[in-house]
Order: structure tokens, then sequence, then C-alpha cells
């Protein structure tokens, strides 16, 4: 049975957003958080605020190219992800700037077979 979300429709234009918890390995404790499902990214994007929160430790860096051609060099941090009605998930995910909207990119999606209906305004995971 596929997990079903909705759009977020306070966003322009409306976009698929999946509610999952995240933690650390080696600790139970979770956070809930709401991210922006972005196929054209080839990885997965945490805020550093969420970092801090779980303590998260960088295990290495990565060079990265925006879409304006500009390359950085971005942390990684390894972490739990569960997503409602799927398997939980060991992501390495890079960490974004403060306040940037966390990201599930590729990395994640391609794991998973997805149905994006666009007119209904539902994403179903599987």
């Amino acid at each position: 049975m596929p997990a079903r979300f909705s759009f977020r429709t306070s966003i322009h234009p409306p976009a698929p957003v999946i509610p999952a918890k995240v933690s650390r390995l080696d600790r139970a404790t979770d956070v809930e958080q709401w991210f922006l499902l972005d196929t054209g990214a080839d990885r997965s994007i945490v805020p550093v605020e969420l970092k801090n929160q779980l303590d998260l430790e960088e295990i290495e860096r990565r060079i990265f190219e925006g879409l304006n051609g500009q390359r950085v060099s971005l942390p990684i941090v390894r972490l739990r992800l569960s997503i409602q009605g799927c398997r939980p998930l060991v992501l390495d995910a890079a960490v974004g700037a403060a306040d940037s909207d966390p990201i599930l990119g590729r990395d994640v999606s391609d794991l998973f077979r997805l149905t994006i209906d666009g007119p209904s305004q539902i994403l179903n995971i599987e």
C-alpha cells in the first residue's frame, strides 16, 4: 500500500512535500521535518538548524554545483530518515544554509516508486 501525501498549496506552484522523522544513527530521539521533493536535486539537503538541533556529525565535505554554475563546498552528515509507510533509511545529506528548505533529492527518490499526480496534487510513494 503506497504512502500518500498532499502537495503543499502555500507555495507557488504547489509542490509535493513529505513529512519525515530525522534522527542520529546512535540515538532514538527524532525530529519531525517536512521535506520538499526535488527530483532535479542530486542530493538531499537539511538546513544547518536541523544539523545543530540533532548534533549531527560532519562526515566529509563535497563540492556541489548550483544551477548558476557556482561551485560550493558543503558538509555532509549521516542521519536516519523515516518516511511514514516506508522503511527507514540511512542517508548522507548535505547541510544547507540557515533557513534553507529541507529537500529530498534523487538520492532518496530513486529508492522508491513515485507517482506524482499534479492535477490532484497527490504524491504516492511505494
